[in-house]
C-alpha cells in the first residue's frame, strides 16, 4: 500500500492537481474526509495537518508528502521543489508577532514576543501594537478586512517529500516542475 500526505487548507488544491499530473485521482472518500481512495490500486491518500505531518515524516508513514516551504525550512528530507505559488505576508508589526507558523519567526530570527494561535488572525489587528504573520494566496480576506501588507517576506514554494517511491513516479513529477 501506497500512502500519499497532502496537507489540509491551502496547500489542498494544488497538491491534488500535482497528483492529477501522474494520473492519480480521487474516487472515493473513505474515513471521515481524512483517508481518500484513488483510482489506483493500493494508493491512498491521508489529508493531515502541517504540524501532525512533521511528526509523522520522521517515522517514515508516508510514501509521499506534498507540502509548502514553510513546513520544511530546515529539515534534512528528500525533496523536489515544485512551484511557487503563495505569498506570506509580515503585516504591521510594532511590538508582538501573533502568527500560526512559528518555524518562519524562527528561520527569520523574530524574536518579539510571540503568540502562536490556531484561530483568525486579523481579529487581533483591531488592537494596537500587534502584527502578523499570515500565508494568504490572494490577499482578498485582507483586503476585505482594511489590512494591508507592510512586507512580503517570501514565496511559498510546494514541495514534495518521498521515501520508498518508484523511480518512474519521481521522475514524472520531475518533468511535471520542468514544463
Amino acid at each position: 500500500m501506497i500512502l500519499i500526505s497532502v496537507s489540509k487548507g491551502r496547500n489542498f488544491f494544488p497538491s491534488l492537481n500535482v497528483l492529477k499530473h501522474i494520473k492519480i485521482f480521487l474516487i472515493k472518500i473513505i474515513h471521515r474526509k481524512i483517508l481518500l481512495k484513488t483510482n489506483r490500486k493500493n494508493i491512498y491518500i491521508v489529508i493531515i495537518k502541517n504540524k501532525d505531518l512533521l511528526k509523522l515524516l520522521k517515522y517514515k508513514i508516508f510514501n509521499l508528502s506534498i507540502v509548502g516551504k514553510d513546513l520544511v525550512f530546515q529539515k534534512n528530507i528528500k525533496k523536489i521543489k515544485l512551484i511557487s505559488f503563495k505569498t506570506c505576508l509580515y503585516i504591521n508589526n510594532d511590538f508582538y508577532i501573533i502568527t500560526k507558523y512559528h518555524n518562519i519567526l524562527n528561520y527569520y530570527k523574530m524574536h518579539n514576543f510571540n503568540l502562536k494561535i490556531y484561530s483568525s488572525l486579523e481579529f487581533f489587528l483591531n488592537f494596537n501594537k500587534k502584527g502578523i504573520i499570515d500565508i494568504t494566496e490572494t490577499n482578498k480576506t485582507l483586503y476585505k478586512n482594511f489590512l494591508y501588507p507592510n512586507n512580503f517576506i517570501f514565496k511559498i514554494d510546494l514541495f514534495i517529500i518521498y521515501i520508498n517511491i518508484k523511480k518512474k513516479v519521481l521522475n514524472d513529477l520531475i518533468n511535471y516542475v520542468k514544463y
